[in-house]
C-alpha cells in the first residue's frame, strides 16, 4: 500500500539543465519522485509555453486565460489540503489557478522563486503591473521557497511576510578542476569572462558599454552561453559592439560543456556578473570556486556572494561607468587580482552548498510545517 504523501507539481518534467533554475527544480522533482507520490501536471500536455520573464506580452492574453482554465480543471478532483508546487516564473500564466487552488479548493500552494526581474520590463507601467501580479500570486502561497537571502529580501520588499519564506540554497555541482595552470604568462590580453544567457535580464549591454570605455586596456571579453534565445536583443548587442569599434575584442563562444567551461574559468583574469536581478548567481559562484576576482552589481545575489574590497567589487547597478572603473582598477593591479581570487575561493567554500540535496531540504521544510509526517 502506498502511504507516501501525495504532492502535485505544475510545471515541465525534468529536462536538459540549461539554466540554474531548471537544475534547481530538477533536483527537487527527482527527490520527490522517490520519496512522495508525485503527480506532475505537465505543461507540455496543454501546449502551453512559458511566458518570458523579461517582458509581458499582451498578445497571448487569450492563451493565458486558457492556461488558467486548464489548470483549474486539473484541480477538480483533488481535496482540501493538497500540496501543489508552482514556480513564480509562471505567474502570468497561472495567477487565477493559484488563487482558485488556495481560496476555493483550500489547497496548500508552495511557490518556488529562483529570481525576480521586475526591473527588466520595458516600461514603468509593465514593471508595476508585474510587481502587482507577483505580489498577488505570492500571497496565495502557504510556503515560499527562495534560493537565497537576496531573493528573500526582494520578496519581503513586495510586502510578503518573511515567516512564510524559507531559503534553500542551490547545490553546486562544480565543473572539474585540477592543478594544471592554463594562464600563459606571455598572453598580452586581459581576459574578461561573462557566462549566461544573452537576454535583457542579464544586462550584458551594461558590460559591453563598460568595456567600450577601456580604450587603453588590451582586453578580450568572452561571452559564454546561449546567444540564440533572444535574437532581437543579441542583434542590439552586436550593433552596440560595432558602434563602439570593439568587434575584435569580443568573442561569442556559445554554450559549453563542463570540461571546456572549466578551461575558460581557469584561463580568465576576471569574471563579471552585470545583472542586478540574479536570484543566486550560480556562474558567479563557480567563478569564485575557480579562484577568480569578481565584479557584480550592487543589487541581487551578487551582493550576497561578493564582499566588496575583499574578493571583488560591487558596481552601481546599471552604470557602465562604475563597472568600467572597477575593471580598470583590477587590470592595473595584478597583486590585487591575486588576493581577490584567493579570497573568492575561500569565501565560496564557506558559503556554498556542495552536498545537501535540495529535495531533502524541501522535505524537511514540509515536515517542519506539519504538511507531512516528520518521519516521512
Amino acid at each position: 500500500m502506498n502511504n507516501k504523501r501525495r504532492i502535485f507539481y505544475l510545471g515541465s518534467r525534468p529536462s536538459e539543465e540549461k539554466t540554474g533554475g531548471v537544475k534547481y527544480m530538477n533536483e527537487v522533482i527527482d527527490y520527490l519522485r522517490e520519496h512522495a507520490d508525485l503527480i506532475i501536471w505537465d505543461l507540455e500536455e496543454s501546449g502551453i509555453f512559458e511566458t518570458r520573464v523579461n517582458k509581458i506580452n499582451f498578445r497571448p492574453l487569450v492563451s493565458q486565460f486558457q492556461s488558467n482554465i486548464w489548470g483549474i480543471k486539473k484541480l477538480g478532483k483533488i481535496g482540501k489540503g493538497e500540496i501543489i508546487i508552482i514556480n513564480s516564473y509562471l505567474r502570468h500564466r497561472f495567477l487565477f489557478f493559484a488563487l482558485y487552488a488556495k481560496y476555493i479548493k483550500r489547497c496548500q500552494p508552495i511557490i518556488f522563486v529562483n529570481a525576480i526581474y521586475h526591473y527588466s520590463l520595458r516600461s514603468a507601467f509593465l514593471n508595476n503591473l508585474d510587481r502587482f501580479i507577483s505580489r498577488v500570486l505570492l500571497r496565495s502561497a502557504a510556503i515560499i521557497i527562495a534560493n537565497s537571502n537576496s531573493t528573500k529580501e526582494e520578496l519581503m520588499s513586495l510586502g510578503i511576510s518573511g515567516n512564510k519564506i524559507k531559503v534553500i540554497y542551490p547545490r553546486l555541482d562544480m565543473p572539474p578542476i585540477n592543478d594544471t595552470p592554463i594562464k600563459n604568462g606571455k598572453d598580452a590580453f586581459f581576459h574578461i569572462l561573462f557566462i549566461g544567457y544573452c537576454e535583457p535580464l542579464k544586462e550584458l549591454h551594461v558590460l559591453i558599454k563598460a568595456v567600450g570605455k577601456l580604450n587603453k586596456i588590451p582586453f578580450c571579453l568572452h561571452i559564454i552561453g546561449d546567444y540564440q534565445c533572444d535574437p532581437e536583443y543579441v542583434n542590439k548587442i552586436k550593433c552596440l559592439i560595432t558602434d563602439l569599434g570593439i568587434e575584435d575584442k569580443v568573442v561569442f563562444h556559445g554554450r559549453m560543456g563542463r570540461n571546456e567551461l572549466s578551461i575558460w574559468l581557469k584561463k580568465a583574469d576576471l569574471f563579471v556578473s552585470p545583472s542586478r536581478g540574479e536570484g543566486y548567481g550560480r556562474a558567479l559562484a563557480e567563478a569564485m570556486y575557480f579562484g577568480l576576482p569578481v565584479i557584480g552589481a550592487d543589487k541581487g545575489a551578487s551582493k550576497e556572494l561578493i564582499e566588496s574590497g575583499i574578493n571583488g567589487f560591487l558596481f552601481k547597478s546599471g552604470s557602465d561607468e562604475s563597472l568600467a572603473l572597477f575593471i580598470s582598477k583590477l587590470y592595473e593591479d595584478a597583486e590585487l587580482r591575486r588576493q581577490f581570487g584567493a579570497d573568492s575561493k575561500a569565501l565560496i567554500n564557506k558559503k556554498a552548498n556542495f552536498d545537501q540535496n535540495l529535495g531533502e531540504q524541501f522535505f524537511k521544510v514540509l515536515a517542519d510545517k506539519n504538511f507531512i509526517p516528520k518521519n516521512n
